[in-house]
């Protein structure tokens, strides 16, 4: 009877350092309400109208959010991009900027990685730069003129993962899909970037 006393008593007192042992693990909740920042650099891959005349393209952007509840972050946007000409003898690069805001919705499970669906709505500005000539010809002209403009979705999924508390590297994969003056034009993305938690709550 006293071993069977003392094998439940250590047995009690196993269960009890184990759930205090648990209770001191800290699992990464990356996503809690808070504010976030962020910055990324883009590689651009038009299709459509666009990839007849232009090339792949690059550029970077910025982002704030405030993240909900842990699952939902609501946020704006901005981006500078250029698409450089297919045709290496033409002097021809296109400008797009876009603005607007995002919505995501996190798969936030304890661990190093969290994946995330995303829908960016904005604004979508296509500048074209015509340049001629070189530094020795007196014939040189540089001019701007706007393409197009028009409002856009974007799509898109990604995955965060965990640098330390504060900073997380971020992927994503968006289908930018623009509408403007009866034209729609297509744009893939792949962005690379980081995640500034600033406050956590």
């Amino acid at each position: 009877m006293k071993k069977v006393s003392y094998l439940a008593l250590l047995w009690i007192l196993s269960i009890h350092t184990f759930a205090q042992e648990a209770d001191n693990i800290v699992l990464p909740k990356k996503y809690n309400a808070g504010f976030v920042m962020g910055l990324n650099t883009n590689l651009l891959l038009p299709f459509g109208f666009l990839s007849t005349e232009y090339a792949a393209g690059f550029g970077g952007g910025a982002n704030a959010k405030y993240i909900v509840d842990g699952r939902v972050g609501v946020g704006i946007l901005f981006n500078y991009q250029l698409l450089a000409a297919k045709n290496p003898f033409i002097n021809v690069t296109n400008t797009v900027m876009n603005f607007g805001g995002s919505l995501e919705y996190y798969l936030n499970k304890p661990g190093k990685v969290t994946p995330y669906f995303g829908l960016d709505i904005g604004y979508y500005s296509f500048i074209r730069h015509v340049g001629s000539g070189n530094a020795s010809n007196t014939n040189t002209f540089s001019v701007d003129n706007s393409l197009y403009s028009g409002l856009g979705l974007g799509p898109n999924i990604g995955f965060a993962v965990q640098i330390n508390k504060y900073v997380d590297s971020n992927i994503n994969f968006k289908y930018n899909h623009i509408f403007s003056n009866g034209y729609a034009s297509q744009i893939v993305s792949i962005s690379f970037g980081l995640i500034f938690h600033v406050t956590q709550e």
